[in-house]
């Protein structure tokens, strides 16, 4: 306990510890002395002696309840620390022991507001205690998922013991080249310069300087003055963003960040910050406000001899992946989508459906794909149903930035070459991120998708920082995914001049440079690229275009399958009111696919005739059309769902009623509870149609 006698005494009175504590230290350190030998009950007897002849001395009764906590003399310890906030509310070191004592307990983010408040109080000076407080900060952030706030904890720490050289040691490990981070949660942030010259203006002065040595609170203080008093300074948002992060505050940083990044005239400054603002949103806490959650089943084990007869199972459609853990007695792994062929197919990779643990009398599985993880649990729960008891459902903010990207990475299913693996997980991120995700509305950008808002003008910063961000995310997964491609569809950056130069790319292109190209200048495959990518960027006048262009061109070999360039064309005729048009095309498509695909989407063409004639309120031959599918294909539960709704949006109750009685019969008979479920809906909304 040795402590410098000009530092700021920890008892908390403003006095030097010469001048105040250091008298009964010596007998503090017999006290912890004797603890330390075994001799608890000497230890006691001195640290009594302490408080009797000191009772108005926060200290002495604050060492004797860590001296009582050490002998896990729980409650009496809890006694003499109320007794230290008697005679100081405001004693540091009684927050500190109070924020360890609900840290041992497992409350992290109750101990954290404890160690905060004691690094609010305790002087500048008392260097030693601050950086004990600031290191158990950065552990407690980190454990929270900001690494933001850990990071600057951690700096604060080393700038008040800077031979603490294991301290530096954690800053490396955790915020160093190698760390588990992207890179906008590893920097090392620094506060702005103020818009207007304020050289004589204390609250900049000792802001910018002598940011290690200044408390945290006060420093956001600060800024909230100058933002209140100047609303137009947008370096003043930035700073107050800044240091709302280093705090912990990840909701209020957003909030200032996004005033920062409104008033930001330069696209890249304000794209940076909106890179900060994303690694904040994966904070704890922030699961209403990102746009990076992991949905959480939770099965609680019934019959534990049935887990290993499904796990093997899983095991034997090549699907299940395990991990070696420390915890022997949990069994952590993954599950992959079901692959197209099982055993003896060739090596190759799938996307991931969901975590899985098994332990502690529960499964728990888990991704940020929600479907994927009910469509697996429902697998699970078929496989045996007496295997487990009712489930518990949660969202929680994605448990590691790897996890980002999820629904964009493969895993290698048999043996199969790194290269090849990296290929497959390129193509799947490419999917994803140019298929999926720029059709997607995001938080991020007010509920936009990302092909919406990047062509709005103030929208596009905020897409600039989220691309980012999910570009500094794919370095962790291995993905070799060229996200200038991403950037270049969606207008945020031209083709570099080699790129036009070359061939063209046209599924990296953007909707003007697709506007650019003539129909008739394209092969079959570009053409057919043009269009695609065209319908991925929403630019459905310039799609419905290409389409008409392709599916007029005679095709140049036997089973093509163009069914989804119709299907475009049915659903844009229906949306532009063309109904003669959208009958045309289903009976072209149809046509064309019995001719050159061997009738395989004759089905789903039957099935868009039937909802374009509901369209056309023409009941009787939709009726007839969705009858005829039926008897076709009588355990798709798809069409008699489509059958029942088109009938009930024509108030044919009786007609809808006979569907969706059918579907409920049949759910039952193939045992589908969810479809069960949807007919019950449907039969409920018949009943009510045909009163």
């Amino acid at each position: 306990m040795s402590i410098d006698v000009y530092a700021p005494c920890p008892c908390g009175s403003g006095k030097k510890f010469k001048w105040c504590c250091q008298p009964i230290y010596q007998e503090i350190e017999k006290a912890f002395a004797q603890e330390a030998q075994g001799q608890h009950e000497s230890a006691l007897r001195i640290m009594d002696e302490i408080v009797a002849q000191h009772p108005d001395n926060p200290e002495a009764w604050g060492r004797k309840a860590q001296l009582l906590y050490e002998m896990e003399k729980l409650e009496e310890s809890d006694k003499a620390l109320k007794k230290a906030f008697e005679v100081n509310p405001n004693y540091p070191f009684g927050h500190l022991l109070q924020g360890i004592m609900r840290q041992q307990e497992g409350e992290v983010q109750g101990s954290l507001l404890l160690f905060r408040r004691a690094a609010a109080l305790y002087d500048l000076e008392a260097r030693d205690m601050l950086a004990q407080v600031y290191s158990l900060i950065a552990e407690c952030e980190s454990y929270l998922h900001r690494p933001v706030a850990a990071r600057a904890a951690l700096r604060i720490a080393i700038h008040n013991a800077p031979g603490q050289e294991e301290l530096r040691t954690a800053l490396d490990r955790y915020f160093g080249e190698q760390a588990p981070l992207p890179r906008a949660a590893r920097q090392d942030y620094s506060l702005l310069p103020p818009q207007q010259a304020d050289a004589e203006t204390p609250p900049w002065r000792s802001a910018l300087v002598t940011r290690d040595n200044i408390r945290l609170s006060e420093l956001a203080t600060i800024f909230e003055d100058l933002t209140r008093d100047r609303p137009n300074d947008v370096a003043a948002w930035y700073n107050l963003g800044l240091a709302r992060a280093w705090l912990g505050e990840n909701a209020k940083a957003v909030e200032a960040l996004d005033r920062y990044v409104l008033g930001e005239a330069n696209e890249e400054r304000a794209a940076a910050a909106w890179t900060l603002a994303e690694v904040l949103r994966c904070g704890r806490g922030m699961e209403e406000q990102t746009d990076h959650v992991e949905h959480w089943v939770v099965l609680p084990i019934q019959d534990a001899n049935q887990i290993v007869p499904i796990l093997e199972h899983l095991g034997k459609e090549q699907r299940l992946l395990l991990f070696k853990t420390e915890q022997q007695a949990m069994i952590v792994g993954l599950v992959t989508e079901k692959p197209a062929l099982l055993t003896g197919s060739p090596a190759h990779a799938m996307p991931l459906q969901s975590h899985i643990a098994v332990g502690q009398g529960v499964v728990q599985l888990w991704h940020v794909n929600a479907d994927a993880v009910n469509r697996l649990r429902q697998e699970l729960q078929l496989l045996n149903p007496g295997a487990f008891g009712q489930r518990h459902e949660e969202f929680k903010v994605a448990s590691a930035f790897s996890e980002v990207l999820a629904e964009g990475v493969v895993f290698p299913i048999g043996q199969i070459s790194d290269d090849e693996l990296g290929k497959r997980i390129n193509d799947r991120m490419e999917h994803y991120l140019e298929d999926v995700w720029v059709q997607r509305p995001l938080m991020a950008i007010e509920n936009q998708t990302p092909v919406n808002a990047a062509a709005d003008r103030k929208l596009r910063k905020k897409v600039k920082g989220v691309v980012q961000f999910l570009e500094d995310c794919a370095l962790m997964v291995r993905a070799r995914y060229d996200f200038a491609r991403l950037r270049r569809k969606l207008g945020l950056e031209q083709a570099t001049a080699s790129a036009a130069a070359g061939a063209r790319d046209i599924s990296a292109m953007a909707a003007s440079e697709l506007a650019a190209l003539k129909p008739a200048d394209l092969t079959d495959e570009q053409l057919e690229q043009a269009y695609r990518s065209a319908h991925q960027l929403d630019a459905d006048e310039l799609a419905d275009s290409f389409a008409g262009s392709l599916v007029a061109r005679p095709v140049s070999a036997r089973q093509v399958d163009r069914a989804p360039v119709f299907f475009f064309q049915v659903q844009k005729a229906l949306q532009d009111g063309r109904l003669d048009d959208a009958l045309i095309r289903v009976e072209e498509g149809e046509r064309f696919d019995c001719e050159n695909n061997e009738g395989r989407r004759r089905n789903e063409f039957e099935l868009r005739r039937g909802q374009v004639l509901v369209k056309r309120k023409e009941a009787n031959q939709a009726w007839d059309v969705f009858q005829r599918l039926i008897e076709r294909t009588p355990a798709d539960m798809r069409v008699r769902a489509a059958a029942t709704e088109g009938m009930l949006s024509l108030r044919e109750g009786a007609r809808a009623m006979q569907f969706a009685e059918g579907g409920l019969a049949k759910a039952r008979e193939l045992n589908d509870r969810e479809s069960e479920g949807a007919f019950l809906e449907l039969v409920e909304a018949a009943r009510k149609v045909g009163r």
